[in-house]
């Protein structure tokens, strides 16, 4: 049997056997740039770093305190993964930890990066997947610094966040002086929940940032807001 090729217009016959060789380094080829591209976006995704590669955040739903002081632990919102994991991106910070110690709680937020991390979820949301691989789930903050200074091989320089004051509260442009002239150093930036993290602890902290003042007196972000502004000042590059 006789099949054509085109070769600069003119038409020959050639056997089939030629043809099917033909056929067969063709699609060598294409493998073996198949493979290069795949090597060559592996090797990009290893140099690509986050710009602030060396800033970690927690969420810490225990130790948490009630309207009376009292430590309790608190509860996980979809809100809080979603609204806190973005501006984590955004602002390219390395990793958010949340810290959950309760096994109930803990399945309903495995359960969310689950999906998100799925082919499923990549496939409706991948801006979503984006951020959600950013995300590691920790049972107290004691885990989420050991495994820093495994990972890492140094502590964190532990910042706090509250409403308050204390008397090693730092302004914004220091921290952010600090951060920037310190790239040898890896920060932990620590965000509470339900009436804050218990003063005790945050006595413990190298650093507290000063509370998000905002028009007047009224004092009450949501941690999602307040992550969101803390990162900007910190961060952004409009500043």
């Amino acid at each position: 049997m006789l099949q054509y090729t085109q070769n600069r217009g003119q038409s020959y016959p050639c056997k089939e056997r030629d043809c099917d060789r033909l056929c067969l380094n063709s699609k060598y080829h294409a493998l073996i740039f198949s493979l290069k591209l795949s090597l060559s976006g592996l090797f990009f995704a290893k140099i690509i770093r986050m710009l602030n590669e060396n800033v970690f955040i927690a969420l810490l739903h225990y130790p948490a305190m009630d309207k009376e002081g009292k430590l309790i632990v608190t509860s996980f919102t979809t809100m809080d993964l979603h609204d806190i994991a973005r501006p984590a991106r955004t602002y390219e910070v390395n990793t958010f930890y949340i810290v959950q110690p309760i096994d109930g709680q803990r399945a309903v937020i495995k359960r969310q990066l689950d999906y998100w991390l799925s082919e499923e979820g990549k496939k409706s949301n991948p801006t979503r997947y984006d951020v959600v691989k950013m995300v590691k789930l920790k049972y107290t903050l004691d885990e989420v610094v050991e495994e820093l200074e495994r990972e890492r091989g140094k502590k964190p320089v532990l910042i706090g966040t509250d409403a308050r004051t204390y008397p090693n509260t730092v302004s914004y442009s220091l921290l952010r002086e600090t951060i920037q002239s310190s790239r040898d150093k890896d920060f932990l930036i620590l965000f509470g929940t339900g009436y804050g993290i218990p003063p005790d602890m945050m006595r413990t902290f190298d650093y507290i940032l000063e509370p998000i003042y905002g028009a007047g007196d009224w004092n009450h972000l949501s941690v999602r807001n307040a992550v969101a502004i803390i990162l900007d000042r910190l961060f952004s590059r409009n500043r």
